[in-house]
């Protein structure tokens, strides 16, 4: 499958997005880009922590990942509308 059978090109679509389209696209997908991070922050966090409880992670290693995570999320400003842990 080639890159434009992907996206659905080559049938009723005879060619690529508008650029209106993709500048509008980007646009919205940036906009969202601190509350996305801040989001995935989290999701890393509650990862890592599984991880420790179930026993797949432990000792130096957990405790560097959940010390770089931390500091990660620390230095994010939560979006607004979401309170901080």
């Amino acid at each position: 499958m080639t890159g434009a059978e992907e996206l659905g090109r080559g049938g009723r679509l005879r060619g690529g997005a508008a650029g209106e389209l993709v500048s509008a696209a980007y646009a919205a997908e940036a906009a969202h880009g601190p509350r996305l991070a801040f989001g995935l922050s989290l999701a890393d966090l509650a990862h890592a922590v599984a991880l420790v409880e179930g026993g797949d992670l432990s000792g130096d290693d957990a405790k560097a990942l959940l010390r770089g995570l931390g500091r990660a999320y620390s230095r994010l400003t939560p979006p607004p509308g979401i309170d901080a842990l």
